[in-house]
């Protein structure tokens, strides 16, 4: 590499919720004023060249509930090549909620369970999920003691945290401890 160029960040395979494209506003390229974090976010990853990742659930969930700027936004990155189909594994999340030593109650297991494709998901890639749902991202916290494969997980608001998200995504998405699940735990 030659003196002054950087090099290229690393691209990243990243789990976007459903409700960060409802977010994201109604008008591609130019969203609402309440969506505009979550529009920028999804700019930065087309520009920076992540790709996004979805399985079964996620497609049908996006399909139901995203707004113009996430169809727009789903196209482009389908033309592209980097909106890509993905296997999920569920099995070990269901058992883990199923557990007698599920800390969770019955009303929240099943809002852990409607958002498990996420956690599967990111498991099977690089483990950044982007979501609106920060309750969830606190359920799936509580678990962290229950089985550590779900710490290293990134749970990231782009509402809350945009300002320093779209830098990370810009550097490639390294892994900072302070998104991630265990951390959650911790607090």
């Amino acid at each position: 590499m030659s003196p002054g160029r950087r090099k290229a960040p690393k691209k990243r395979l990243v789990v976007v919720d459903a409700s960060v494209l409802r977010g994201a506003g109604h008008r591609w390229p130019s969203p609402s004023s309440e969506g505009k974090s979550c529009a920028e976010v999804l700019r930065t990853l087309w520009r920076v060249c992540h790709s996004g990742v979805y399985g079964e659930l996620l497609a049908a969930e996006a399909n139901h509930h995203q707004s113009q700027f996430g169809r727009s936004w789903r196209a482009r990155m389908s033309a592209a090549g980097k909106w890509l189909p993905q296997l999920e594994e569920r099995g070990w999340l269901q058992a883990l909620l199923a557990s007698k030593h599920c800390p969770l109650s019955p009303s929240e297991r099943a809002n852990a369970r409607k958002d498990s494709h996420l956690i599967s998901l990111a498991w099977v890639t690089d483990r950044i999920i982007l979501s609106t749902d920060d309750t969830a991202g606190d359920l799936f916290a509580r678990l962290v003691p229950l089985d550590d494969r779900l710490a290293p997980v990134h749970w990231i608001n782009p509402r809350t945290h945009c300002e320093r998200l779209i830098p990370w995504l810009e550097q490639g998405a390294p892994e900072r401890v302070d998104w991630q699940l265990g951390r959650r735990a911790s607090r």
